[in-house]
């Protein structure tokens, strides 16, 4: 990665982060950062699924692939690309450094 577009000061090992963010964006859990583990739990309050289910489309523009549709551009980015693009595994074993 860095041979393409240089150093990478910011994406570092670790430095995660989770939570548990209701539809409406209040955190109902965490956040947790770091590199440990850790479980989070959050208590969900079902009186209010019928005001999320009139905001939130979970089901309707999703199932209709003339409004959303997710294409795969496989093409080599830069020329040590052509190895994974074709789908071809990477032989660690022959390459040179």
């Amino acid at each position: 990665m860095e041979k393409n577009i240089g150093p990478q000061d910011l994406v570092k090992k670790g430095g995660g982060w989770s939570a548990v963010i209701h539809p409406f964006c209040a955190v109902l859990a965490g956040p947790h950062t770091g590199a440990e583990e850790k479980f989070l739990k959050a208590e969900i309050n079902y009186e209010e699924l019928g005001a999320v289910k009139v905001w939130i489309d979970a089901s309707g523009h999703y199932k209709r692939p003339e409004i959303l549709k997710l294409d795969i551009d496989r093409s080599p980015k830069w020329p040590d690309d052509e190895i994974l693009a074709g789908g071809a595994s990477l032989d660690l074993g022959s390459a040179t450094g």
